[in-house]
């Protein structure tokens, strides 16, 4: 069911206006003053506005554009009402972006047929302008996806490039440093030295393994705005690890 706001100073009005609109099934809100629209806005939904333009304090003019000039509201439709067959005053009504005017008294075809066509019309507009932002919406969810599987897909792709490529030169390496410590004795002073050096070309194997085992694409804060690859989460060691330490404590 549709919401229809009613803003009329005059309480004959508000009346007259529930009972032209009544059989289209609407539901409607009342307010007497620019002052208690906004306020009711704030608080409702309202799929379209009728809004008179003479009224004491807060004026339908300084109204419609505070309509206009919130996020929220902006583009609910309205459809303005004078008393003065005023077309400078309907001109500037519309300039401030209402969709529809009408002027008072009501003529028998504005109650019969005018007034209800433009406000079913204004509506059906709305709905379709409310579809058009969710599926808009879902369009940017949508596409936000396919970039971060675009995303995983190269850093799987490039992981697995990287890991065969430093693969074979890290294990000549590993090697040819173990044969060459195989010939020393322990108390070589070279001993110790590639003693470090052994281990962090392990530890550098085990990086370029845990890169050939990345699967999809997680990161890590590395510095203030930078991200970086998170290793151990892309690989998924992390799951392994935690797994791991569960079943310790099971056995605990």
């Amino acid at each position: 069911m549709y919401t229809i706001l009613l803003v009329d100073d005059e309480n004959i009005n508000l009346k007259i206006l529930k009972t032209i609109l009544r059989k289209g099934g609407y539901q409607f809100l009342e307010a007497e003053s620019g002052e208690e629209a906004l306020g009711l806005l704030e608080r409702e939904h309202a799929d379209l506005i009728i809004l008179d333009l003479m009224m004491p304090g807060m004026d339908g003019f300084q109204a419609l554009e505070k309509i206009k000039q919130n996020p929220s509201t902006a583009f609910v439709p309205v459809i303005i009402a004078s008393a003065l067959k005023d077309s400078v005053a309907i001109e500037k009504g519309l300039e401030l972006g209402a969709n529809d005017y009408f002027t008072k008294p009501l003529s028998d075809d504005d109650r019969r047929f005018q007034l209800p066509l433009k406000v079913r019309n204004l509506i059906k507009m709305k709905k379709m302008q409310d579809e058009l932002v969710n599926l808009n919406h879902e369009l940017r969810e949508t596409q936000d996806k396919l970039i971060e599987k675009e995303k995983e897909s190269a850093v799987v792709e490039m992981a697995g490039a990287a890991s065969h490529e430093l693969n074979q030169p890290l294990t000549a390496v590993l090697g040819n440093l173990q044969l060459v410590m195989a010939k020393l004795t322990r108390d070589d002073p070279l001993t110790e030295r590639l003693n470090k050096v052994l281990n962090q070309v392990e530890r550098m194997v085990e990086l370029v393994k845990k890169i050939g085992q990345i699967t999809r694409y997680k990161t890590k804060r590395y510095a203030e705005n930078v991200k970086i690859v998170d290793i151990d989460r892309s690989s998924g060691l992390d799951q392994k690890e935690k797994s791991e330490k569960a079943k310790v404590e099971e056995t605990k």
